[in-house]
């Protein structure tokens, strides 16, 4: 992300021009997720709405209490759901990467359980 900031430009100005950038990433980055959900388009939008959340919190100064705290609190519940959907991604991942598929006793059940628990997850995230 490439920002021109000029010497003589105030804190906040500074601080509403990087999160208005961060935002423009971040919904990027969403509209390439709902169209392809990949894991690498879940791992990018991750990083986008981490590098916004702590944009946000760095600068909340800036910012009208209620409003940021409100914007926070979603990103937050936002960034976590993400999480746990990539947590079950790399599980997902490593079961089927098994080797010796009698290390895993019903391999094909924890599969469907953790596909189901997924689909369940990317439901909250779209409703977010």
């Amino acid at each position: 992300m490439n920002i021109n900031l000029k010497k003589e430009i105030s804190f906040c100005k500074a601080a509403k021009i990087i999160s208005k950038k961060r935002q423009s990433v971040f919904f990027k980055k969403i509209k390439i997720y709902l169209n392809d959900q990949t894991i690498e388009n879940l791992h990018e939008l991750r990083i986008s709405v981490r590098r916004f959340r702590y944009s946000l919190e760095n600068f909340v100064i800036c910012y009208d209490k209620k409003q940021i705290k409100k914007v926070l609190n979603t990103l937050k519940k936002f960034q976590d759901l993400l999480g746990k959907e990539r947590d079950i991604d790399v599980f997902i991942e490593r079961i089927n990467s098994a080797s010796d598929k009698n290390v895993i006793m019903n391999k094909d059940s924890l599969l469907e359980k953790l596909n189901s628990e997924k689909i369940k997850i990317n439901k909250k995230i779209l409703k977010e």
